[in-house]
């Protein structure tokens, strides 16, 4: 059957937004997302390109497998989204029934896995641009809500997609029996693979992943299940062992007898080795990421993770930045696909829950989301991508809506309270930053004050050009750059400088206004200043490069400094001209 209509939807790097077009490029719709932002809609429609235009429909996301609404004519029906197999394009698609009849009257078609396209849309019936507009809103919302829980595959660049396949090609070349996969495979009778917390096969099918205790600790050579407790596994057994060992058997025995009483009604619960790896990771390095000094470095070693006992949502943070690191800085290069999927599991049961409690931030949860902020922020910055590198807005619209959730983060945890509290506890040291300054070299002294003048000249040129607005994004960037020669290479200089930007700097970035591209392109010198380059310095050479390559020959001497400090003297051999 001929589709009445057809729609192509895609979305941005991170999901901020979506697009609606017509199979032949007509836009119809802007998609923007409020992930964080508590009592606004999840999902809002716009007749416009961007969000500025007039609003066509709202969501919530909540409920989003079926909907109720009154057609042209008059009647009431009921829609519900069903998986298909056997209609659409794509590798998981759904179709939309109507309850009464049976009838399918569309049906949604995913996307690539590492594609901006999200997803196609055909509807069957013609029952009205009401009923149009319905279908998309519920179809969007369907991808949204698989997306939050952590139902939707990580966006991997063209690069990356090769790496990853080939890795997962790699490790599944020698054939291993399952003997400890979970109980969904067990049932379904099919190969698992264990991966942690969710196995392949569950995260294709969005089916519930659930790991027996039994099998809570693997041993090298393990024998056969039918042994009996307490017999030593036949590959561990030397030819003399079976009388040597009969001494060292009895005794252990008496440790088995220690609290026997108790053990058939209390079974320990099972051991994630996967999590305890990521928790050490966190111990040992992660950690230093987020923390200035040997003041703080007891609180985001300790405190943190003590105050992710009774947090959920701030443990899996923790889990999720600490199986990135691995997958950027990790021994193994092997094991790069799987620490990614991990890193993206954890991340996406973090946001559902702290999502949930943004409404009601109170002293008990305060240091906890104060924490999990920090470690979202990081996260963002550190998840591997490559924009398309014909396209040198790609980089830029991608690190603009890295600073929109940094400034969207902080924004939404201070808003409903005074943080001043948190200065007499433990995690005191974190909000008292020493802003010792540093004195300024020349050559930067100067780079600032070619920027205040060519601002005021732009100013005396165009009575709309932001004069204010610059002048304070400047001495924003003199300031972290004090910070920054005082010797402070911390991730609070990142985050300090994008917080602090005024509004309409964000709304001008939007615009593309070639003087906020400067000043981005010297943000890129704080970023490549950090010391955590395993998390920044992608984004600072990427963002130098694709903002060279946007400006006019009026505009670069601009950034000459800041590509300089980035690149190196040498820059132009790097750059396209």
């Amino acid at each position: 059957m001929n589709p009445a209509a057809q729609y192509v939807i895609t979305h941005s790097f991170w999901r901020h937004n979506y697009d609606v077009s017509t199979t032949n490029k007509t836009h119809l719709f802007h998609v923007a997302t409020s992930s964080f932002t508590p009592g606004k809609p999840d999902l809002t429609f716009h007749r416009s390109p961007d969000s500025n235009g007039p609003i066509a429909g709202v969501c919530f996301t909540k409920r989003t497998y079926w909907f109720r609404m009154q057609l042209d004519d008059g009647t009431k029906q009921t829609f519900t989204w069903k998986r298909t197999h056997s209609l659409g394009s794509g590798s998981e698609n759904s179709k939309l029934v109507e309850e009464t009849s049976q009838t399918v009257v569309a049906v949604f078609s995913s996307g690539g896995t590492f594609s901006k396209t999200t997803g196609y849309l055909d509807i069957y019936s013609s029952l009205g641009p009401r009923f149009s507009l319905m279908v998309l809103i519920s179809a969007i919302a369907l991808v949204e809500k698989r997306a939050s829980a952590g139902r939707e595959p990580p966006v991997f660049s063209s690069s990356e997609l090769w790496q990853s396949n080939n890795m997962t090609m790699a490790l599944r070349r020698p054939h291993r029996k399952s003997r400890h996969g979970c109980k969904e495979c067990k049932r379904r009778r099919v190969k698992c693979d264990e991966a942690r917390p969710f196995c392949t096969n569950c995260a294709n099918r969005h089916s519930e992943c659930e790991y027996g205790s039994s099998t809570s600790l693997l041993w090298a050579n393990e024998g056969s299940d039918s042994g009996q407790a307490g017999e030593p596994a036949s590959g561990l057994r030397s030819p003399s062992s079976s009388t040597a060992g009969t001494g060292t058997a009895d005794s252990l025995g008496i440790l088995s007898q220690l609290g026997s009483q108790n053990a058939a009604t209390s079974a320990g619960p099972a051991l994630n080795l996967n999590d305890l790896e990521l928790m050490m990771q966190w111990c040992n390095t992660t950690f230093q990421t987020l923390s200035r000094n040997e003041r703080t470095d007891p609180i985001w070693r300790n405190l943190v993770p003590e105050e992710a006992l009774s947090h959920p949502f701030l443990m899996h943070g923790i889990l999720a930045l600490s199986s990135l690191h691995l997958a950027r800085t990790g021994p193994e290069p092997t094991h790069r696909a799987s620490y990614l999927n991990r890193a993206v599991a954890h991340q996406n049961q973090a946001l559902a829950l702290f999502r949930e409690l943004l409404g009601d931030v109170n002293e008990s949860n305060a240091k906890a989301m104060f924490a999990f902020a920090g470690i979202v922020v990081i996260y963002t910055f550190a998840f591997p991508h490559t924009p398309d590198a014909q396209d040198p807005w790609s980089c830029v619209d991608d690190l603009y809506q890295v600073l929109v959730l940094t400034r969207g983060v902080q924004q939404v945890i201070r808003a409903p309270r005074d943080w001043n509290f948190l200065v007499n506890t433990p995690f005191g040291p974190i909000l008292q930053v020493e802003e010792v300054q540093g004195p300024i070299p020349d050559d930067a002294s100067a780079m600032l004050q070619q920027l205040r003048e060519a601002n005021e000249a732009c100013g005396a040129r165009d009575p709309n050009h932001a004069l204010q607005v610059y002048e304070g994004s400047i001495s924003n960037l003199e300031e972290m750059l004090s910070w920054c020669y005082s010797g402070m290479r911390s991730t609070t200089i990142v985050g300090r400088w994008a917080i602090r930007l005024h509004p309409r700097f964000m709304e001008l970035l939007l615009e593309r206004d070639p003087f906020a591209l400067v000043l981005l392109a010297q943000y890129g010198v704080l970023l490549h200043y950090s010391k955590d380059g395993w998390c920044f310095g992608e984004w600072c050479v990427r963002v130098s490069k694709a903002v060279w390559a946007i400006l006019d020959d009026q505009w670069r001497p601009l950034i000459e400094w800041a590509m300089k400090e980035i690149l190196g003297v040498n820059f132009l051999e790097q750059v396209d001209h």
